[in-house]
């Protein structure tokens, strides 16, 4: 009998995981919801799922494994919706970028049997610097050498955290297993301030007086560094996200603010050499960064991925409606 795996929420995430789990027909049945109802219709065309369904409840019903490919906006209320639908023992998956308080949502809207696990996904490097996002940027290999960071809740079983791993492999993804306290503070630093940033840099040009003839000479770097508050997410899934996450994000303003100030003193004392330096570092980081994620070469340490071994195996084949092999 096939794992019936209920997909809500088939923006980019979602129907990129659909996408990757195409290959596993024989184990799964993809059903496949979004708020927005033209889209099941759209993913079962490009056999991101087996069934389209614009009926929320019958697409949990008798589901083994909920996908939450939400946005933020959207989680908490879908959670409430279909609490007291999800059936006993089953396992539900949450990709939004804010955990400790999804976590919290979840406390409240499903029963101590449903095992509520933390699936931050961190997307294959071949897709990092592509800006495009939502339904027609999915792709079959988005995951490929990305990351899923597991934060299970108190309540998730040893099974379901077999679960969330298993389906990580199946994405080619490595795995690391991280509290939701941790994941918060890095989402703060690398999600969402970024898009903040973004935003701000239109707001204090846009604002001035002067914007209306320097909209003329804006170009690519004003462009790319734009870029992010119309691609990425939307203004009320990122304020959501902003202020779920306060603590985390006003620490990460105040060390940003003070790399401003260092900047501005220095540029202010015409210090072009110590200014020049400081870029180059940047510069420097960056390149680092970037081959870093490109090798999954992390200085040396092992790779993320975390092999469950043959435990893992045998119960996912299982899980999964396989025999494991004696």
């Amino acid at each position: 009998m096939k794992t019936k795996i209920a997909i809500l929420g088939l923006g980019q995430i979602g129907t990129s995981i659909g996408l990757g789990l195409a290959g596993h027909s024989a184990q799964f049945q993809r059903v496949g919801f979004d708020p927005d109802g033209r889209l099941p219709k759209f993913a079962k065309k490009i056999s991101a799922i087996d069934e389209a369904e614009n009926n929320i409840f019958k697409a949990v019903e008798g589901a083994d494994i909920i996908v939450l490919s939400l946005t933020l906006e959207e989680v908490e209320g879908i959670m409430s919706t279909i609490g007291d639908k999800v059936k006993e023992n089953a396992v539900v998956l949450d990709t939004s970028p804010v955990r400790e308080a999804s976590l919290k949502w979840a406390e409240n809207y499903f029963s101590e049997k449903v095992n509520y696990v933390g699936f931050t996904p961190m997307i294959s490097p071949s897709h990092i610097e592509k800006l495009e996002s939502g339904f027609d940027a999915a792709s079959e290999n988005l995951f490929q050498g990305g990351t899923f960071a597991i934060n299970p809740s108190q309540r998730a079983s040893s099974d379901a955290i077999k679960t969330s791993a298993e389906l990580a492999e199946m994405l080619n993804a490595h795995i690391l297993f991280a509290d939701g306290v941790e994941i918060d503070g890095i989402m703060a630093a690398v999600h969402i301030m970024p898009q903040l940033i973004s935003a701000e840099l239109i707001l204090a040009n846009t604002s001035r007086g002067s914007w209306k003839e320097g909209r003329k000479f804006a170009g690519r770097p004003f462009a790319v560094a734009s870029s992010l508050i119309e691609n990425q997410d939307s203004p009320g899934s990122l304020a959501k996200a902003a202020v779920l996450n306060k603590e985390n994000m006003v620490r990460v303003m105040d060390e940003f603010i003070m790399e401003m100030q260092k900047l501005r003193d220095e540029i202010s004392q015409g210090s072009i050499e110590t200014v020049k330096e400081n870029l180059e570092k940047a510069r420097k980081g960056r390149m680092k960064w970037m081959g870093e994620r490109i090798s999954a070469n992390w200085t040396g340490e092992n790779s993320p991925h975390i092999d469950l071994g043959d435990s893992r195996r045998n119960w996912a084949g299982n899980m999964f409606g396989r025999k494991s092999k004696k």
